[in-house]
């Protein structure tokens, strides 16, 4: 979740975290108002998951391709800037025919 002049931007993580637990919602907008940090975190249990979850997807668009179907992969990093990109570039990759469409962005 972060900021913009006019808005504030949430992220698939932000929906999740918010069913999880609540709270981390009105804290994750506290750290985008700038009141608070987000605090640091190192967790080699949550490293080791986001690897495996890197890897099942990758698994999964791999067999998706097999399969035939269209798939386009719309790069990008989390920087608000890439997040735009990524939402730019959705639209477009469905308009051309894109039955999936791998980290697409919603504007």
């Amino acid at each position: 979740m972060y900021r913009t002049a006019n808005a504030l931007v949430v992220n698939p993580s932000d929906l999740v975290g918010f069913v999880a637990y609540a709270r981390l919602t009105a804290l994750s907008a506290e750290v985008a108002a700038g009141r608070l940090e987000r605090p640091e975190r190192d967790d080699p249990m949550l490293d080791v998951l986001s690897r495996r979850g890197l890897a099942h997807e990758r698994r999964w668009l791999e067999r998706l391709r097999a399969d035939g179907r269209h798939v386009v992969e719309i790069a990008g990093e989390s920087s608000h800037e890439s997040l735009r990109e990524q939402a730019d570039a959705t639209l477009p990759a469905l308009h051309a025919g894109a039955e999936v469409v791998y980290q697409a962005g919603l504007p």
